[in-house]
């Protein structure tokens, strides 16, 4: 089969990958590399593309084709350090081959099966036209609707790809603001409970410096803030405080209107006579 060039003779070429990757030989022969194929087709791991490369090696054997001209095995230097990567240069129609043996779910495949097959089928009747001593023109221009088709295909492929980055991009910014409320409603509970810390040392000491009702203590200690407990521990409190010689204060209190006030040390003796007996888990 042919390896005719079917480009421009300015060297320009069409929009499509792959023309990109298209490669020319000194003798004027083009290959495409099977490392930058698979990419083009959408395959990430070259364990995985060796299977339609597999595939199209044994139909090409199958129609006698010779595997050696045209795939032939190559080595592509990697980017960074260490052994040079097992590669092939293919051939036209062996790039046809391998892009029809390509996984069909993958929307790059399918542009890369209409590619090869317009631009196999092109040289093939090129051929025949040249051999009948047809124009050049007149053999070429049957091809130009197949080529606007398949420029339209690689169109629609290249938006879909932009749309769903866009998706991609809309999702992450989705996922970041909700991360974010989610910070800010972390933030707003700490600071809640910071403020019941604050609140709990301002009932404390606004009337009497470093003395506490049951229910400012409670709120400092995360103790238990039930009326019954409260007075419990108001009333263990007075014993502890009388016990040890030191007098209470006084405080307004939202629920018992005036309340006792005791130290620290006296609140934290009466907490620990009611754990004693079982009162705080």
């Amino acid at each position: 089969m042919s390896n005719i060039v079917l480009f421009d003779s300015d060297g320009t070429n069409d929009t499509s990958p792959f023309d990109d990757i298209r490669q020319v030989r000194t003798d004027g022969t083009e290959f495409w590399s099977a490392r930058d194929l698979m990419t083009e087709m959408g395959y990430g791991a070259w364990r995985n593309f060796t299977v339609p490369i597999g595939r199209a090696m044994k139909a090409a054997e199958n129609q006698k084709v010779d595997l050696n001209s045209n795939f032939a095995r190559s080595r592509k230097v990697a980017g960074g350090s260490g052994p040079a990567q097992e590669d092939y240069h293919l051939s036209r129609f062996a790039a046809y081959l391998v892009a029809m043996n390509g996984d069909p779910n993958k929307s790059e495949v399918a542009l890369a099966q209409a590619y090869f097959a317009v631009q196999t089928h092109r040289a093939e009747t090129l051929d025949r036209a040249l051999d009948n001593g047809a124009d050049n023109d007149d053999a070429l221009a049957q091809f130009s609707m197949m080529r606007s088709m398949l420029d339209n295909m690689e169109r629609n492929h290249i938006l879909a790809k932009q749309a769903r980055l866009e998706a991609a991009t809309a999702h992450q910014k989705a996922v970041a603001a909700n991360t974010a409320a989610l910070e800010a409603r972390v933030e707003a509970a700490e600071a809640r409970s910071e403020a019941a810390i604050a609140n709990a040392r301002i009932d404390g000491i606004e009337h009497n410096t470093g003395y506490y009702s049951a229910l400012a203590y409670a709120r400092l200690t995360n103790l238990p803030s039930s009326n019954s407990f409260l007075k419990d521990l108001g009333t263990r409190a007075g014993k502890v405080g009388r016990a040890m010689g030191i007098a209470s204060g006084t405080a307004p209190d939202e629920r018992f209107g005036t309340v006792n006030t005791w130290p620290v040390q006296v609140w934290n003796a009466a907490a620990a006579a009611l754990r004693a007996e079982g009162k705080i888990q």
